[in-house]
Formats: structure tokens, sequence, C-alpha cells
């Protein structure tokens, strides 16, 4: 049998995967969905990047143009899923990581719009530097409403900056959950492209 008979045979099994592979049943997650890249955002002459799939905006503009000399950044950017927020801190007061990590908890412990909260702790090391994860769950009463979020928090110090990265989304979403999923400690060191 040669190419030609045997296509022609099969031509309507060819038909089928060509239109289910153009109408998108081959892949169904946030890879698919979202196109991602990397933001790098600078405090004190330091630099880390974020794996995003949106631009991460601080003081109006894109955070990859702010002034790399600040001694303090917060970069933030969101879409219906998921909101991400990086700041750093130029460490003046010498806090450590535990410490920073307590003030986190101590926030939200604090904090009366915030009900049931559950906080799990973990050490993590980002460039051979200790670091420290926070994921929280709680629910916030907002304008009468209530929403159930999820938090991981990332925690590290760099050349005398502490950062910390924030991956926020509604407990609930599925979709948030599977971008944070991916996204959640994808930062490197540096100005990575």
């Amino acid at each position: 049998m040669n190419i030609y008979h045997f296509v022609q045979r099969n031509s309507l099994g060819f038909l089928i995967c060509f239109v289910l592979l153009l109408s998108g049943c081959s892949g169904n997650n946030v890879r698919d969905k979202f196109v991602f890249g990397k933001n790098r955002i600078s405090c004190n002459n330091t630099t880390i990047t974020v794996l995003t799939p949106f631009e991460l905006i601080a003081n109006g503009k894109q955070a990859e143009i702010s002034d790399r000399n600040a001694d303090k950044i917060m970069a933030e950017g969101h879409n219906q899923h998921i909101r991400i927020f990086v700041m750093g801190d130029k460490n003046t007061i010498n806090e450590s990581i535990s410490a920073a990590a307590e003030s986190a908890e101590t926030l939200l412990r604090n904090n009366k719009r915030v009900t049931n909260l559950k906080v799990e702790k973990a050490d993590d090391k980002f460039n051979n530097e200790d670091a420290k994860v926070l994921r929280f769950s709680y629910v916030e009463k907002a304008r009468e409403e209530k929403t159930a979020l999820t938090v991981n928090e990332y925690i590290f110090l760099q050349d005398e900056v502490i950062w910390r990265v924030i991956y926020q989304y509604r407990t609930e979403d599925p979709i948030g959950r599977e971008l944070s999923a991916q996204l959640a400690g994808r930062i490197q060191i540096g100005a990575v492209f």
C-alpha cells in the first residue's frame, strides 16, 4: 500500500484530529492560556527576576525602568485570577528574614477584616541565601463581602535588600491556584533575560 492510499483511507481520522487540534482540545492548562515573561525589579543596585503573566508596575511605570538605586520599591501586577507584589527594602535596621516573616504574620493576625487565618511556614534557599516561605489562607471582609484568599510569600535577603515576593489569589479560583503553582518561587537573583 502506498502513502496515497493510506491517507485516502484514513482521511476522516486525520480530519477529526486536525479539527480537535484547532479547537483547542489539545491543551487546557495555564501555559496554553497565558504568555509568561520575566520581570526584572531593582532596589539598591540589586536585581531579581520574577516570572509573571503580565508586566509589573512600580511608581506608574514598568518596574524594569524604575530607579535601580532606590532604597525601596513596590511593584504590582494583576489579572482576574492572580495578584503579584514584589517589594524590595534596603535593610538599614539589620532586620532578619525571620523577623520579616513574623511581621507579615502579625500584620494579618492584627487585621480586623481577616478571619479563619491559617499559616504554614517553611525554609528555602535563593542563590544559597536563606529564605522564608509563608502560606496564608484566610477570609477577608471588605464592603460587606467575604472573600477567601490564599497568599504565598517568599522573603529573602540579597545584598542588603530584604525582598518579599507575594502571590495572592481567590482560594476558590482554580486558574488562580494553577497560576500560583506555576509561578510561585520562580524567582532568580540578578537580571535574567
